[in-house]
């Protein structure tokens, strides 16, 4: 059953949302198996990297809020810009980086799907965050539906994203993304220098893609 999403409206994200979305991923870490095991659940331990990727994001005129029609308040957004396989590269090289960040480095290592696509002709997802309040309502499949609509729009080839998660991978799969690598995190407990073990059923990392057509009409929030 389709469920009712009336009460909230989708809007194309600016820079001047920047405090507003940093208030709805406040707890976005602590939903993350692999923040979780490594103790860094806030977004201020995700360091430099993570206000870097969201100012990036709500500049580049992809990303996607969905608020609340009555109280006008972010419960939703879909982070996006194009991708940078040379910027990926010189974050993973950073010092002290989170264990978010640094298993980019080995998620990506020998993917040669950019031998066929070219790279910045992806749509890179970087976070889907839903508010608690409104979690199990379809408003984070909804908005994922709006990043492979807008892509296709924009002449994209293919949206790309990490999976941290299980449900994430679940509506990925359901959308017909596609696996391109899945990553055990239980064999890189010493290189991300976990302090817990992570949640039973939660230890695989995906990159995911989506290939899209080029015939899509325009498409509005």
């Amino acid at each position: 059953m389709r469920k009712d999403l009336s009460e909230f409206e989708l809007f194309f994200l600016t820079t001047k949302d920047y405090q507003d979305t940093m208030t709805l991923l406040h707890h976005l870490p602590s939903r993350i198996p692999l923040c979780q095991a490594a103790g860094q659940i806030t977004t201020r331990s995700l360091g430099e990297p993570f206000e870097q990727d969201i100012r990036e994001c709500l500049a580049s005129g992809v990303s996607v809020g969905a608020r609340h029609k009555v109280t006008q308040m972010l419960v939703g957004v879909v982070l996006n810009k194009t991708f940078n396989l040379e910027v990926l590269g010189k974050i993973s090289s950073m010092d002290n980086l989170s264990a978010l960040y640094r298993v980019l480095e080995k998620l990506y290592d020998g993917v040669t799907v950019f031998e066929e696509i070219d790279a910045h002709r992806m749509l890179y997802l970087i976070f889907l965050c839903v508010h608690e309040d409104v979690g199990n309502r379809g408003l984070g499949g909804r908005l994922l539906q709006k990043t492979v609509s807008l892509g296709a729009e924009r002449g994209y080839q293919a949206v790309i994203l990490e999976a941290a998660n299980s449900l994430t991978a679940k509506i990925c799969t359901r959308l017909e993304f596609e696996t391109l690598k899945t990553l055990d995190l239980t064999t890189l407990y010493d290189y991300l220098g976990l302090e817990n073990s992570i949640t039973s059923g939660e230890t695989d990392f995906k990159l995911m893609l989506k290939r899209l057509p080029n015939n899509i009409k325009t498409v509005k929030c």
